[in-house]
């Protein structure tokens, strides 16, 4: 009850204190908690409203048993459909998550944690006196799984040193140019912050915009003799990224969006592992607070 689920409703019609009650004769007779209106007077008397309604487990025709098991499975972080299916099937039938419904509900798992990480997101990363590491990758397929990726979705990413705040933007159109560069690394980086990349001729616009800004040429040296200047940090941050997409990742645009959050999510907010299932509760229960 403390993570999302109310003891206390008010009636909607006559704003009276409605009644939690059990009842197993309802459609969700595994869960069968529920409110009713006790005032005689009031048009929807004795109607039952289900104590999930408003809730992160509301409208869902799924057991709650069965979506705080794909809430584990979830927080363990490596999975595949086939095995949540399996690991999901309670029930008595043949009847089981449809991928539909495994991708839908993933979905809205990762929009908590996106919700979770802007709350405590300042912004832009970096500042006076810190270094940023600005690089650019590329998501998607390879042919026959082997080779270089040929098809995907080019994103730019950065990582604050000092910190160890970091940003992942997709590029607009999913156009890798000097231009969308300059813009991405302007709207999430402060002023004032040296700025490393790699010697692409994309990022010399950067330095025309004012940014004190030192690159490293990797066709020579992976740190550079004379500034020490080095791009090692953003290069594991793209490893950590690529090796955290499970083998549910579709590879579509909007599909990146919730990966990079389920990714920062773990990143920033999860200190202890053990801890994980209860912290998503918590958040989701924050963004979807039950009525009043």
């Amino acid at each position: 009850m403390r993570w999302g689920l109310s003891l206390d409703r008010t009636c909607s019609r006559c704003r009276r204190t409605s009644k939690l009650i059990y009842d197993y004769r309802k459609d969700d007779s595994r869960f069968p908690l529920g409110f009713r209106c006790c005032n005689r007077k009031c048009s929807i008397y004795n109607k039952y409203v289900s104590i999930r309604k408003g809730t992160f487990l509301g409208n869902s025709h799924l057991w709650v048993q069965e979506i705080l098991i794909l809430c584990c499975i979830f927080v363990r972080g490596k999975y595949d459909y086939e095995s949540i299916k399996y690991e999901c099937h309670l029930r008595d039938d043949s009847t089981f998550l449809s991928s539909r419904t495994i991708s839908d509900w993933l979905t809205f798992i990762r929009e908590v944690c996106i919700h979770a990480v802007l709350k405590i997101s300042d912004g832009k990363i970096g500042g006076p006196g810190l270094t940023v590491e600005v690089d650019e990758a590329k998501f998607g397929r390879r042919k026959f799984n082997v080779g270089r990726v040929i098809d995907g979705k080019w994103v730019v990413g950065g990582i604050c040193r000092e910190t160890k705040d970091v940003f992942l933007v997709p590029c607009h159109d999913n156009k890798r140019n000097g231009l969308a560069l300059v813009e991405i690394t302007t709207q999430n980086v402060n002023p004032g912050s040296l700025i490393i990349t790699d010697c692409w001729k994309g990022y010399e616009g950067l330095t025309q915009e004012g940014w004190d800004h030192l690159t490293v040429n990797h066709s020579y040296n992976f740190v550079d003799p004379f500034t020490e200047a080095h791009t090692q940090n953003i290069e594991n941050l793209w490893w950590q990224v690529k090796r955290s997409l499970p083998d549910t990742y579709t590879r579509k645009d909007g599909s990146l969006l919730y990966h990079f959050g389920e990714f920062l999510w773990r990143k920033k907010i999860i200190t202890e592992p053990s801890q994980a299932f209860l912290v998503l509760l918590k958040h989701a229960a924050g963004l979807y607070p039950p009525p009043k």
